[in-house]
Order: C-alpha cells, then sequence, then structure tokens
C-alpha cells in the first residue's frame, strides 16, 4: 500500500491464501511521519490493487501523539477494518469531522489514503490536560462504559484519531446487502460493503426463527446481538441509554441531563459539563475544520479555520459561555483559536452579583481567537424562546425568532450584543414600582444593544401604555436599565398621543422610578399651548403658556382687501 508499511515478527505471520497472510501477535502501521502499534492483533491482511486489512486488535490510544500524556484508565479491544475516508459516515452513521481542511502552515489531507475504522465492544477511559491557555477545558475525562458500542477512527498519515459512543445502537437494514448463500445453521447471510463495492465492512448474520440480527464486524468473531423492534429497525440488546462521561468544569442543565442520563435524580443541581460529551478527535497536523454555521461580524480567521481537537458534546468553551454541539480547538504558534455550531448558553462577565443576565441561543456559533492575550467570542445564533432579561427592573422579552450578534469579552468593558426582533417591554413591572396601571408594549421591529453601559431597546409601536393614553399612529419607544445603577430604568414614548382626552402633538412621556413626566403641546389652527408635568397615582399635574398664532399672510391679504375697499367708497363720494 503507498505510505503505508506493516512491520511484525516473521513468526507472527502466515500465508493464508494468494496474496493473504494472518497475523497474531503485535503489528506496527510505519508512515513517514509516525510508527503506530497495534498490539496483541488478530488480524488478515489482503494485497492487491484494493488492500484490505481486518480483524481484532487493542486500540492504541496511549500511543496516538495529541494522546501520549494523556493518563489511561481503560485501554479497549476492537474489531478493525480499512475504509476509504467517503466510506465513514455512511458506516458509522453520521456526519464526521473528517481531518480534510488546511491549518496554518499545512496542507490539504490526501483523501485518496485510506482510513482505519474500529469498533469498539469493551470500555474506554482516559483524561486529558490541555495545558496552558486552555484551563477552562481542564481536566476532560472520557470514560465510555462496556456495555455501550463505540466507534474510533484512526488516519495514520496524520495521524487523526476520532472516537464517540453510539446513542441509537441500531442498524439500518437499509445499507445491508443479502448474499445468495446461507450458513451451515441455515444463517441468512448479509454484509455492508464500501461505496465501490469493494471491500466488506461488516457482516451480519439473521436467523429467520428468532428475528435475532448478529453482528460480526470486519468478518472477526466479536458478536453483537440486535433484536427488532416495533418499527422493524434492529436495536442492540442490553444496552443502556447513554454512557457514564465524566470531567472538570461544572454545568447546570437538569433537562439534557435527565435526557442522557436517566439515574440522576432531580436534586443534582450541577453536572460535569464534560458528562456530556458524545465524541473526542485529535488531529496531529491541525486538519480538522471548523466553518461557522452563521458569521455576523466574526473576523474571517474566527469564522473559518482548521483545528487539532474536535469535541462533541456541551463544551465549555469560556468561563462564561457554553456551547452544546461540536466544537474546534486550534492551539499552536498563530495562538488558541475556537470555535463551534449549536446550542449557546452565555453569560455576560464583571456584571453585579445582583443582576442575573443570561442568554440563551440556539442555531448558534461561538468562536474566538486568542492573540497577544486578547480575547472576543463572537456569537452569532437565534433567541430561544421565552427569554426575559431584567425581569425585576424593565423586563425586555424578545420574540423566538430575534437573533443575537456581536462579541464579549473577558469583561463588560470589551463587550457589544445586539438582539433585533420583535420584542415587548414589561411595563407592568416599572407602573408597579410607581403606582401607575401600566400596560406592557409590543414592538414588531425593535433592537437591543447591550454594551459597557448596560441594556438600551429603541422600537416602535401603536399599542397604549396607559388606558389614559391613546395612541393613534406609530410612536418611538427607547427603553434603558444600567448596570451601575438597574433601578433607576427609563421608558420614554415619543409621537402623537391623547393624554387624558387633550390631543397632543410630539409629545413625549418618560417613565422612571419617579414616575411619570410629561412634555408635549396641545395644538389648534390658531393656538399652540406648550404641557409640562407630571402624572402619578394622585393624577395628572399639567401646566404650560400658550399663544395664539396667526398666519401672517392671511392678515396681510384681509389688510390689502380693506385698503382697495376704503379706497372704493372713497372715489364714490
Amino acid at each position: 500500500m503507498p505510505g503505508l508499511t506493516l512491520e511484525t515478527n516473521v513468526g507472527a505471520m502466515n500465508e493464508s491464501g494468494y496474496e493473504e497472510f494472518t497475523i497474531n501477535g503485535d503489528v506496527y502501521l510505519v508512515t513517514d511521519i509516525t510508527r503506530i502499534p497495534l498490539q496483541d492483533s488478530s488480524i488478515t491482511v489482503k494485497l492487491g490493487d484494493a488492500p484490505e486489512i481486518y480483524g481484532e486488535t487493542e486500540v492504541p490510544l496511549d500511543r496516538m501523539p495529541l494522546l501520549q500524556d494523556a493518563d489511561f484508565t481503560e485501554i479497549p479491544r476492537a474489531v478493525i477494518g480499512l475504509v476509504n475516508g467517503s466510506t465513514l459516515p455512511d458506516l458509522v452513521g453520521e456526519p464526521l469531522p473528517i481531518n480534510d481542511g488546511y491549518s496554518e502552515g499545512g496542507t490539504l489531507r490526501d483523501m485518496n489514503k485510506p482510513y482505519l475504522l474500529f469498533h469498539l465492544n469493551a470500555g474506554v477511559s482516559f483524561s486529558l490536560d490541555f495545558g496552558e491557555g486552555m484551563e477552562v477545558l481542564n481536566e476532560v475525562v472520557f470514560s465510555i462504559p462496556g456495555s455501550l458500542k463505540a466507534t474510533a477512527v484512526l488516519d495514520i498519515f496524520d495521524p487523526y484519531f476520532y472516537l464517540a459512543y453510539s446513542r441509537t445502537g441500531g442498524i439500518d437494514m437499509n445499507k445491508l446487502k443479502k448474499k445468495e448463500d446461507t450458513t451451515e445453521d441455515g444463517l441468512l447471510v448479509y454484509e455492508i460493503r464500501d461505496e465501490n463495492d469493494e471491500h466488506v465492512v461488516m457482516a451480519f448474520t439473521l436467523d429467520p426463527e428468532t428475528g435475532v440480527l448478529l453482528e460480526q464486524n470486519f468478518l472477526d468473531n466479536t458478536q453483537v446481538y440486535y433484536e427488532s423492534n416495533t418499527d422493524g429497525d434492529y436495536v442492540q440488546q442490553n444496552v443502556p441509554d447513554s454512557p457514564t462521561i465524566l470531567a472538570g468544569s461544572q454545568f447546570p442543565d437538569a433537562d439534557r441531563r435527565k435526557q442522557d442520563d436517566p439515574s440522576d435524580s432531580e436534586s443534582d443541581k450541577q453536572q460535569s459539563a464534560f458528562d456530556l460529551i458524545d465524541a473526542i478527535g485529535f488531529s496531529y497536523n491541525g486538519w480538522i475544520p471548523f466553518n461557522a454555521a452563521t458569521k455576523g461580524v466574526m473576523p474571517f480567521d474566527v469564522a473559518e479555520f482548521s483545528g487539532q481537537i474536535y469535541m462533541r458534546g456541551a463544551i465549555p468553551m469560556t468561563s462564561f459561555l457554553t456551547l452544546d454541539g461540536d466544537v474546534i480547538t486550534y492551539i499552536g504558534e498563530y495562538g488558541v483559536a475556537q470555535g463551534g455550531n449549536g446550542n449557546v448558553s452565555l453569560g455576560i462577565p464583571g456584571l453585579p452579583d445582583f443582576i442575573d443576565f443570561d442568554i440563551e441561543l440556539g442555531n448558534a456559533t461561538a468562536a474566538y481567537k486568542i492573540v497577544a492575550e486578547e480575547q472576543k467570542t463572537f456569537v452569532n445564533g437565534q433567541l430561544k424562546p421565552d427569554t426575559a432579561f431584567l425581569e425585576d427592573y424593565l423586563p425586555m422579552m424578545p420574540s423566538m425568532d430575534a437573533r443575537v450578534v456581536g462579541y464579549v469579552g473577558d469583561d463588560i468593558q470589551n463587550t457589544l450584543l445586539t438582539i433585533e426582533g420583535e420584542t415587548s417591554i414589561g411595563a407592568q413591572t416599572l407602573g408597579s414600582w410607581i403606582g401607575l396601571n401600566l400596560q406592557d408594549l409590543s414592538m414588531t421591529s425593535a433592537k437591543m444593544v447591550i454594551d459597557v453601559n448596560g441594556v438600551e431597546v429603541s422600537g416602535m409601536t401603536r399599542m397604549q401604555i396607559s388606558p389614559d393614553i391613546q395612541v393613534n399612529s406609530d410612536i418611538s419607544v427607547f427603553g434603558q436599565v444600567t448596570w451601575a445603577n438597574p433601578d433607576d430604568m427609563l421608558l420614554r414614548l415619543t409621537g402623537n398621543m391623547d393624554v387624558f382626552g387633550v390631543a397632543l402633538e410630539n409629545v413625549t412621556l418618560e417613565i422612571s422610578a419617579r414616575g411619570m413626566a410629561v412634555i408635549g403641546a396641545f395644538v389648534t389652527p390658531a393656538t399652540r399651548v406648550a404641557l409640562a408635568g407630571s402624572i402619578t397615582a394622585a393624577g395628572p399635574q399639567l401646566s404650560g403658556s400658550g399663544a395664539i398664532e396667526l398666519n401672517m399672510a392671511e392678515i396681510t391679504g384681509a389688510m390689502r382687501n380693506a385698503y382697495s375697499a376704503l379706497e372704493s367708497a372713497q372715489q364714490d363720494v
């Protein structure tokens, strides 16, 4: 095989057919850049135009370059097969973070070279310290119990390694091809082949009497039993819903904890973030690509890059942001970069302890790059339904289709986020502070800005904020809550309104903890009365000054008509 050499003791190798050998013992996979052992192996090697390797071995996790310093408590055995990169997603049953991207100063991996695919039927457990600059991830402990199936992918040309457990443990019967022959016991034989129909990837036997499907990975004797469910699919027998995966940081998520581990009780208030990791991958050359699903205001080198580490699950990217999805990490001479797509839980660092301000995003992207100790985490996503901010002060409730775009720094001084979409303001809460009957406002098009000063919201509405204030056209709305003094919130309405039955033009209502202030003008064709005052629970207190406004053109015309009439009368005398 071009670029790949197998090394073993002569006594461990036996010729079993034309260009076919069996090896029982230690085998070394050697390329120009690495030498990886497959220990205590029992494998078959077929040469020719389409080489094949399949059998059973110990997964060489502790010999992977990026895992050499990892602390392994358990290293499993697995069945193994050699497959093309284009075949991998079909075999694993889901998209894979294949190392097909460009790294900083690197080159693209040759996708014509094969991968080694492992199916693990025993547990695996290891811990990993990411080192300086990635303390938020330390220390990761990844563990899959032996009762659960797992899949591993090894690229000896990078080297690259990917490990994930199977959530479903099922078999897609549509991918099975029935063979004409049967076994001596009368079992039906099925197999899965690669996309070119050249190599057998998995073999199965089906007992027509019991309906039990027996998997034999890569024609090995390791056996996994499946039985038919009510939908006609085959699912693995006696498999728990999820593995137990351990880790360092704490992550409160009762809903997902309950979903992934039914044994957890509601009394568990905190869960290790990495209890939710589904998969992990490493690329020595940094060829795992990241592409932001939603870029927003992200710089190009933050929205697209290639890294060495892949994780799928609830990953704490920073001390204030956790992403539940796929996360890629780059660590090298060009700094540290991390990006992911999924659901985001975001806090604002540096806020006073008495302010609770958290943002939950779906269909989101978060990414950052650290260069010369400077870091901004860029986010872009759809706000989750029923999200409300500042509920104790001036509640702001964007609609479910509102989008959040911006960046968050290590402190509030370097933070700017915008939320655009339909938004409601809870004026009723503000009214309860000052004893006024105020109604909530809804703005069809609004913009929230979150920065170092606080939160501002602006938009337009036709809703009336009070039974005593009528609105007949669009009026502008502005709301503000500052971090320094959130009790001193402000809500301002500007436009034409009827205030206690008086039609006012260009009136401004300013509502705060001190009450409601009114500034406006009462206008008739000939008069304008400026009004100012306040409205409290005791009623309105308005005062003003007035003037008669006359149209000078009309006055001049009337005077000319009078003068002309006077001249005509004098001539008649």
